[in-house]
């Protein structure tokens, strides 16, 4: 499976690991890397448990409003991990990770 933006700025571009290690949102030609120096914040809103579509949309539409309703439509199973970034210019995308590009993102944006 593969990662992609789910929602806000950049949907549907896929996220991918580059050989030399670089994280990027990508819609080919255009990239954007995914770092320190791009990323101003980011949360974790669903770590991927066993839960039903219907109760991912409910609570986090709860928590986060429409865009975290829709990033809990959108999720689909255990070992995804769905997270919202603030970029450096205070857009936002919920990208929804799956678990080596994850690890990579926590690499490349320590909290």
């Amino acid at each position: 499976m593969f990662s992609k933006v789910i929602n806000g700025e950049y949907k549907d571009w896929t996220v991918k690991q580059k050989l030399n290690g670089d994280l990027v949102v990508q819609w080919s030609p255009n990239k954007v890397i995914i770092d320190s120096t791009t990323v101003k914040s980011y949360k974790i809103l669903d770590k991927g448990e066993a839960k039903s579509s219907l109760t991912k949309t409910v609570a986090l539409g709860t928590m986060f409003g429409w865009m975290g309703a829709l990033a809990g439509a959108n999720s689909k199973s255990n070992g995804r991990t769905i997270v919202e970034i603030t970029w450096k210019d205070d857009k936002k995308s919920i990208i929804d990770f799956d678990t080596t590009t994850y690890k990579a993102f926590l690499r490349v944006c320590p909290l």
